[in-house]
């Protein structure tokens, strides 16, 4: 009878620990399911995931013995905290589920009705406290389930993150830190103009019967020498901008990495650079774009580097950075550095938090507070309105395209030489830009129409290329420039748009790697006797304008 006891004890003891450590890691099937099914695209970071996980472990252990009072059974608890967590994290799916109902319903409403289903359960489960202590088989297979699931989901992330990286070797790969600068040659301004997601013109008039006549004269007018049939093989920007920005980076390791996912469309090209990339030790955030050779190079000698972009992928060696996506505090000088909001260290976990669950409800306070963070670094600009709608008549003159003269009207002031990188995303997906206007003109319904509305969209851009160098050359008319796209079509949706009307994954990679492509070199600094490929431009200008540093890959033009 006693070894009967004894067993029946060691029995509770061994469930009791399985209820413990079912609720310690319950938050994290939904948090870890979430990552292993981003993480190829590095959309969460796997040591955020794992900060975020330890903090809702210690919560839900704390609401485990919580609910374990409330309902005078452990059983009880663990039903209780299942349905908090389940309706914690789906709880922006419930939401739009009921908002097709009842578009009155708000998110706090819903939280409201969610917390009185929670506290109705919890009296319920502890009205039934004995029979659930009586029916504790249900339970205890209920608890092996989850218990299971967590299994499942944590063994992927642990595995990609800690076993793959030591079973792989690393491919070693160098970053130019030190240049040869010459004080002998000259140093004009130099203007990088990134036109993201614009495709080059041939590929334009081979799948849009557009034969881009008007806008070759007008930068062949400009001075500019086109190269027509430009690709780039990278495929998406984060990557393009090594690629292009960083030439001996590029020629001792993604030249042969990218060489095994050309043939890739986007997703699983990305996914396996990031394998590689994460198996070889290299993030191209933290370790590749705050040291990008190029812009290393010119300050080196002795430039100004200005930055005129998004906050999202620039962390670039800067001197003086213009914030494109905000009017508030769009103007930052820092010098050789980056000043970063510490709130957006912790972006990926901010929106999966948002999208997901009752966070969301303080959204626009999160928002609001990632803006002001650190506002004191920030300073206005002049809203140089008559220069702007002069140049946007004959344009739509949508908000991201005044920012870049606003941002570009103001660096002029900043002492030559500079060297500034002007991001465009007016090409870029989603497509239904042109129609973000006040005019009578309704946008399909898909914005990822790519065959449908990419034209429209690039023959804006070209507007606004055009626009951007005139200003350009109204206030430094002897500077370079360049006009380069980073990739064609890659975002996911209009992949799959392109594949259901009929194009072939070979089409849509052909347009992907198309990118536009022109230099404009005045008479004085060397004029070029043929293009330029996207992957010797760098080189072309840090030899001319910084010193000898750098090998040709495709051209095997010098100064003439």
């Amino acid at each position: 009878m006693i070894m009967a006891n004894s067993k029946s004890q060691n029995t509770r003891i061994i469930w009791k620990t399985l209820y413990s450590f079912v609720a310690f890691f319950l938050p994290n099937i939904f948090l870890l399911y979430l990552y292993n099914n981003n993480k190829d695209m590095n959309y969460l970071k796997f040591i955020h995931c794992i900060m975020l996980a330890a903090i809702l472990s210690i919560i839900s252990i704390g609401l485990f013995l919580l609910f374990n009072k409330l309902t005078r059974s452990n059983e009880g608890s663990l039903l209780a905290l299942l349905i908090f967590w389940v309706l914690f994290w789906l709880f922006e799916i419930i939401f739009d589920i009921v908002v097709k109902y009842s578009t009155i319903f708000t998110r706090l409403m819903l939280v409201v009705s969610l917390m009185s289903g929670i506290i109705i359960a919890i009296w319920y489960l502890r009205g039934i406290a004995m029979k659930l202590k009586q029916k504790c088989v249900f339970i205890n297979m209920l608890a092996t389930i989850v218990f299971i699931l967590e299994i499942i989901n944590i063994a992927p992330a642990v595995y990609s993150n800690l076993i793959i990286p030591q079973e792989q070797s690393i491919i070693a790969y160098e970053l130019k830190s030190e240049f040869l600068v010459d004080d002998s040659l000259p140093q004009p301004d130099v203007y990088w103009i990134h036109m993201d997601g614009m495709m080059g013109f041939n590929m334009v008039e081979k799948y849009f019967m557009d034969t881009q006549d008007d806008f070759k004269i007008e930068l062949i007018d400009r001075g500019f020498i086109l190269n027509e049939n430009a690709e780039l093989r990278a495929g998406y920007t984060t990557l393009s901008i090594p690629v292009l920005m960083c030439p001996t980076f590029y020629d001792s390791y993604l030249d042969t990495r990218i060489a095994e996912v050309e043939h890739l469309v986007r997703r699983p090209r990305q996914k396996a650079m990031n394998e590689f990339l994460k198996s070889d030790g290299i993030d191209l955030q933290v370790d590749i774009a705050i040291n990008l050779e190029l812009f290393r190079a010119f300050m080196a000698a002795g430039y100004t580097e200005i930055t005129i972009s998004t906050v999202g992928y620039s962390r670039t060696p800067i001197d003086m950075f213009y914030r494109l996506n905000n009017e508030r505090y769009p103007f930052l000088i820092k010098q050789d550095g980056w000043s970063i909001n510490k709130f957006d260290e912790f972006n990926d976990l901010i929106q999966l938090l948002c999208k997901t669950t009752p966070l969301s409800l303080f959204n626009e306070q999160i928002e609001k507070y990632r803006t002001e963070m650190n506002a004191e670094h920030w300073q206005p600009i002049p809203d140089y309105n008559e220069i702007v709608e002069r140049l946007t008549e004959q344009t739509l003159g949508i908000i991201n395209e005044k920012r870049v003269y606003r941002r570009l009207l103001d660096s002029f002031r900043i002492q030559s030489p500079k060297f500034v990188y002007v991001d465009n995303d007016i090409a870029h997906g989603p497509f239904n830009k042109i129609y973000m206007t006040e005019e009578d003109n309704p946008c399909p319904d898909n914005n990822y129409a790519f065959d449908i509305l990419y034209l429209p969209q690039h023959k804006y851009a070209t507007k606004v290329a055009v626009n951007t160098i005139d200003l350009i050359l109204d206030q430094k008319p002897d500077a370079v420039i360049v006009l380069q796209g980073d990739h064609g079509p890659q975002i996911e949706s209009s992949i799959e748009y392109l594949r259901e009307i009929g194009y072939a994954d070979s089409q849509i990679i052909e347009m992907n790697q198309s990118v536009i492509s022109a230099i404009r070199v005045p008479p004085q600094y060397g004029e070029l006797s043929e293009p330029l490929h996207p992957i010797d431009i760098s080189r072309w200008l840090v030899n001319n304008f910084v010193g000898q540093n750098y090998e040709y890959r495709y051209n095997s033009a010098e100064r003439r």
